[in-house]
């Protein structure tokens, strides 16, 4: 709870921009590994840097949650404009996970260590444009799920302006030992998928596997049904989704082929798992839903789709999806 009228722990000048163009905000406090008192992260500006790069992590230390030390950047990745909503997570090993929100991607990183202290090795992009202010939190089951928000539009159409929105549904967290931490899909959704049906869904589940280039076609225009409004593309490693008349919705490069393809729909929402891993996520208020096709070198293949029966069906967003840490594990014990 609030203590006072001011912060308890404020930016050191030595080390953090102070007064016009700084940066403190964000707590995120956890035990200490290597005492009996407490860490803070802060998202904070680099002194050192030009203020374009000079996102970092900041972090403080103290015995008492009132009285705290702060200390010379924790990261400091020298090339990122923002980072925002940090999150510390301890693996069952003992060793540390950090996730940042990237101001100029819209999207979060990963960073891992032996120790709190470091060093900290960066992993590269955990969750896409798109994807931010992650959260760690358990499943109903003990396993470790990610919890994200994802934007709405101005409007709610596609030409409106990006702006804040919405909880997406869980991701599991994967951590290797020696290897780059993933987001996959979270099995515990499956129960809140109806049986595989070839009609049209607007909020559906459906696998498609891959054999050069291929077009999944989700939704087509409300006056032509013959014509796609939205399409899901992989072509080797270059994943994109397009809406009407092919308007550039969302695109990423693979870093290896997939053989198949995951894509959630949710009313507007959409995500595309590659080989199980999150990958993509974006926005297409457009058009009508279709029962799914796949068209590979111009044959064109029925895809199957899982509805998703939410747990609030008069919602209308992702964050529906979610039935919560109370939510059992299937819909009977929503």
């Amino acid at each position: 709870r609030r203590h006072g009228t001011g912060p308890v722990v404020e930016a050191d000048g030595r080390w953090y921009r102070t007064g016009e163009r700084m940066g403190w905000r964000d707590p995120f406090v956890v035990r200490d590994d290597e005492s009996d008192g407490w860490v803070m992260l802060v998202c904070a500006a680099d002194a050192s840097l030009p203020v374009e790069v000079s996102g970092c992590v900041a972090w403080a230390t103290s015995d008492d949650l009132e009285h705290w030390t702060v200390h010379p950047p924790l990261i400091s990745p020298g090339d990122v404009d923002e980072l925002e909503c940090p999150v510390l997570e301890r693996l069952d090993d003992g060793s540390w996970l950090l996730l940042g929100s990237i101001g100029a991607t819209r999207g979060f990183e990963a960073w891992t260590a032996p120790r709190l202290r470091g060093p900290w090795t960066r992993r590269g992009p955990l969750g896409p444009t798109g994807a931010y202010a992650p959260r760690v939190v358990a499943a109903p089951d003990g396993s470790r799920v990610v919890l994200h928000t994802t934007p709405r539009r101005v409007g709610l159409t596609d030409t409106g302006d990006r702006c804040r929105g919405m909880l997406a549904q869980p991701k599991s967290l994967v951590v290797p030992r020696d290897a780059a931490p993933r987001l996959e899909w979270w099995p515990g959704l499956d129960p809140w998928l109806g049986e595989e049906s070839y009609d049209a869904s607007l909020n559906a589940v459906g696998d498609v596997a891959l054999s050069g280039r291929t077009e999944i076609t989700l939704r087509t225009h409300v006056s032509d049904g013959d014509r796609p409004a939205l399409t899901v593309t992989c072509d080797g490693k270059n994943l994109a989704v397009t809406g009407p008349e092919g308007a550039p919705l969302g695109e990423t490069l693979l870093t290896e082929p997939a053989a198949a393809l995951r894509i959630l729909t949710v009313g507007e929402y959409v995500e595309v798992y590659a080989d199980g891993v999150f990958v993509l996520t974006t926005l297409c208020y457009s058009g009508r839903p279709a029962p799914w096709t796949a068209t590979t070198e111009g044959r064109v293949r029925p895809v199957p789709v899982r509805p998703v029966r939410l747990p609030a069906p008069h919602r209308d967003d992702a964050s529906a999806v979610w039935p919560g840490p109370s939510g059992a594990s299937g819909p009977s014990g929503a």
